[in-house]
């Protein structure tokens, strides 16, 4: 194994400000924990954003690597579970956080964080689901669950963000008919792009309604925009429907009423995807390799390469892309 590498650190300067450079680094700057694994791929999700950024609500100790996904092979393992060679990823874990994580040629974890590549499923695209993939994938397993039947329609907010656009991936692959809003005539036509065929725009949602109900438009919801756009979402659904609140892209508050919980008897269910169990986890990414796997999943993500990382980093919220970015270490 080699004794240094390339990763994206992160580093406080003196008067407090935060930059991301990639550097050459020897193999002991990784903390020493039971797996370690050669990264092959990573993915960018909005977690890592606010690590690069120095948000403490997400990282409090520098340097550090952030990504919170990783896939690639064990080289090394204290763990009666892995040996080497074993093609592994890693996902919805602290990783990325307050430890190093996956934008990085190699990592070291607890054994715990470590599951093996679904059969059916490459390590890119596991990359392509990640963390923000698997939380779209619990996203619709709670629609199902609930048994809202596959011919009614589904409001998915955010669908150009990762979590978004794979839950209307996955709700089209299994027949439901999928609503959106937009916020720009680029990401009306990316939703379309989706399979949406409801669309309206964002600032319907976060319009402050007097009424504690409102006519119903869809049967069920997946919320990455949070405020008063959840708060709308509920007054909108339909009987017995079910809402999954996965973000806070607008706002973390909002207000709202017991009537369409008491007098359409819908459910507001949170997602996170951290603290799913284990047998959840196997159950998910089986069926995100299988059945519930988007045939248009290439059409959901790009790849960049390790070097370009600090680039896309520098210009995201100028030059936010639409979907999925898959990170590859290899030059």
């Amino acid at each position: 194994m080699t004794e240094h590498f390339s990763a994206l650190v992160v580093r406080k300067s003196v008067n407090r400000t935060f930059n991301c450079e990639l550097e050459n680094l020897p193999l002991d700057f990784l903390p020493q924990h039971e797996v370690t694994i050669k990264v092959h791929y990573s993915s960018i999700n909005y977690k890592d954003l606010m690590s690069c950024a120095g948000n403490p609500a997400v990282t409090r100790r520098f340097p550090h690597i952030p990504g919170t996904d990783a896939a690639g092979v064990v080289t090394s393992s204290q763990s009666p579970l892995f040996t080497p060679g074993d093609k592994v990823m890693v996902t919805c874990f602290p990783m990325g956080m307050n430890h190093f994580g996956g934008f990085s040629e190699y990592i070291s974890v607890p054994a715990s964080w470590v599951m093996p590549l679904p059969a059916d499923m490459t390590m890119e695209q596991a990359m392509a689901f990640g963390t923000a993939g698997y939380t779209a994938a619990m996203c619709v397993d709670a629609i199902t669950v609930a048994g809202v039947d596959n011919n009614k329609k589904i409001m998915v907010t955010g669908i150009t963000g990762g979590v978004g656009c794979i839950a209307a991936a996955i709700l089209c692959q299994l027949g439901y008919e999928i609503c959106a809003d937009f916020t720009t005539p680029q990401s009306y036509d990316f939703a379309v792009k989706m399979g949406a065929t409801v669309l309206l725009p964002r600032e319907e949602l976060l319009v402050t309604q007097q009424q504690n109900l409102a006519k119903p438009r869809w049967h069920a919801a997946i919320d990455i925009v949070g405020g008063a756009c959840l708060e709308n979402l509920i007054k909108m659904t339909d009987e017995h429907g079910v809402i999954a609140a996965v973000g806070n892209a607008s706002a973390t508050q909002f207000s709202g009423n017991v009537l369409p919980f008491i007098l359409r008897a819908i459910s507001l269910i949170g997602i996170n995807a951290e603290l799913s169990s284990g047998d959840t986890k196997s159950r998910l990414w089986h069926l995100l390799a299988t059945d519930w796997k988007p045939t248009n999943l290439m059409a959901l993500y790009n790849t960049i390469k390790l070097a370009e990382l600090p680039n896309l980093i520098t210009n995201y919220q100028t030059q936010r892309p639409f979907g999925r970015i898959v990170v590859a270490m290899e030059p």
